[in-house]
């Protein structure tokens, strides 16, 4: 007979058992034709689990300069101020917070990080200094990737 072994309500082994099969000690038996590792189990009842929640899209490859500046400025990063952004997009200002990051950066990497935070025209994910600022920021790589989803969005 198809029985389910359920511990603390959840079902962790289907077996086919005989006569005289005993559950292991502190699990329950429970014969089902339906039930599957996994489900849980109350009130004489099977209930499946929930299903896993899709995988999120990757990340767009880039996003403009516009795009990025005004996500870090709204209120889900508040990285920047709104008038940072503003000039960040206008006048290609590098606003403080990327300024104090680009002095961690050692002196030879210094001007090409000024170069491309105030000329780029567009930021790609996986440029070193995405990474690199995301990293500074304590951002695992699916938050970077969550800035960049929300900034395309914009």
């Amino acid at each position: 007979m198809r029985t389910s072994v359920i511990n603390g309500g959840i079902v962790t082994n289907v077996v086919l058992a005989g006569d005289g099969w005993v559950p292991p000690e502190g699990a329950a038996a429970v014969a089902s034709e339906t039930a599957n590792i996994g489900d849980f189990y109350a009130d004489g009842v099977f209930t499946p689990p929930p299903a896993p929640e899709p995988p999120l899209p990757p990340p767009p490859s880039e996003i403009s300069r516009r795009q990025f500046f005004q996500a870090l400025a709204m209120p889900d990063y508040g990285l920047i101020t709104e008038a940072e952004a503003l000039a960040a997009v206008q006048a290609g200002a590098i606003p403080a917070a990327f300024e104090a990051f680009i002095t961690t950066l050692p002196a030879g990497q210094q001007f090409g990080a000024r170069m491309l935070l105030a000329g780029a025209g567009t930021f790609e994910f996986e440029h070193l200094i995405s990474i690199t600022f995301g990293g500074v920021q304590g951002w695992t790589d699916e938050q970077r990737a969550a800035l960049w989803r929300f900034a395309a969005a914009l």
